[in-house]
């Protein structure tokens, strides 16, 4: 290009500044060409770190521990059974249900293999205090194939509100279906409403672990289910 323009000395002088004109524009272009192969070459040396690291960690002896062995490390890092069993009646500032909670979504959070096994943990015992996690509850139990196998405590703390009563009856009745390993249920709402008659869920003859616990159960209606606990 410098050549070429030292050639044109007998060009007139606007067709010679446009001459200049580009030659300054394609410098610039070789100039940002550079510039983008650099920044290039030191994503791709920053990738193959990445992936160093990632592979390392995915390497490492916590990551590819087998799930029963991290199944009992999440066991020992959650509050125990005993403790778990009568929390609804502590204050609010002890809620060790919630802390319970918390971590075990915690867990499943932080990757494929430490999800199955948190899941398992998170779906063993389930508590729900609100009507509307009952409906959540059996909607997530039908949509993921396996996920009921997992339940074996449910207590349902739930205050049934006039209206609620037929929905109440029919979702407790599809929990008991889709969960086939349940050996304990609790129903203990915080209030009730003494002239709504609340109908505890007739037992499957699939649950086999649960009968021995309601051998005292002889009417499927119970005025007070607050003092019916299996």
């Amino acid at each position: 290009m410098e050549v070429l323009l030292a050639d044109l000395t007998d060009i007139d002088p606007v067709t010679r500044a446009a001459f200049r004109s580009l030659y300054q524009d394609n410098t610039e272009l070789l100039r940002e060409r550079r510039e983008l192969r650099q920044a290039n070459f030191l994503l791709v040396q920053a990738n193959d770190a990445l992936l160093l690291r990632v592979g390392a960690y995915c390497r490492s002896s916590s990551a590819s521990l087998p799930p029963e062995i991290l199944l009992k490390i999440f066991r020992d890092a959650l509050p125990p059974p005993w403790l778990l069993a009568g929390a609804e009646s502590l204050p609010s500032v002890l809620d060790i249900l919630a802390i319970d909670s918390r971590m075990k979504l915690s867990l499943i959070g932080v990757c494929k293999s430490w999800n199955r096994v948190a899941t398992e943990l998170l779906y063993e015992r389930v508590a729900l205090h609100r009507i509307t996690q009952l409906a959540v509850f059996v909607r997530a139990l039908e949509d993921q194939v396996g996920l009921g196998a997992l339940v074996r405590h449910l207590d349902i703390h739930s205050f049934v509100p006039r209206g609620y009563f037929r929905f109440f009856e029919t979702a407790t009745q599809r929990v008991l279906e889709l969960c086939p390993r349940l050996i304990h249920i609790g129903f203990s709402p915080p209030c009730s409403i003494p002239d709504l008659p609340c109908s505890f869920p007739v037992m499957s003859s699939s649950l086999p672990r649960i009968q021995p616990f309601c051998t005292a159960l002889r009417d499927s209606s119970l005025p007070h289910p607050a003092c019916c606990q299996s």
